[in-house]
């Protein structure tokens, strides 16, 4: 036998209202809420979707050849960057949040 889906209905305070619409705008409000509420709680189970935003991240930078691979200590592609442009810092700190 399926299990049901739990259920809970909310109400919105005028003061929330925009809350409200912006909800309203989500594909699945529910996944959306539940995924909000467990980053809140500080649940690091979503490890699976930290490792596919990795693995995305570093194929557009191959892609775009903003990345160079290194194997050992021979550099395979162009000589080595160092330093990091605002892009790259806005990419990494996107990584995380």
């Amino acid at each position: 036998m399926e299990k049901k889906p739990l259920r809970l209905t909310i109400s919105f305070s005028q003061k929330y209202e925009d809350v409200y619409h912006f909800l309203n705008t989500q594909e699945n409000t529910s996944k959306f809420i539940c995924e909000v509420i467990r980053r809140e709680m500080g649940d690091n189970s979503n490890e699976d979707e930290f490792e596919r935003k990795i693995h995305s991240t570093l194929l557009q930078l191959l892609k775009n050849e903003k990345l160079t691979i290194l194997s050992g200590e021979k550099l395979l592609d162009k000589e080595l960057n160092t330093e990091l442009t605002d892009e790259d810092v806005e990419i990494m700190k996107n990584l995380f949040d």
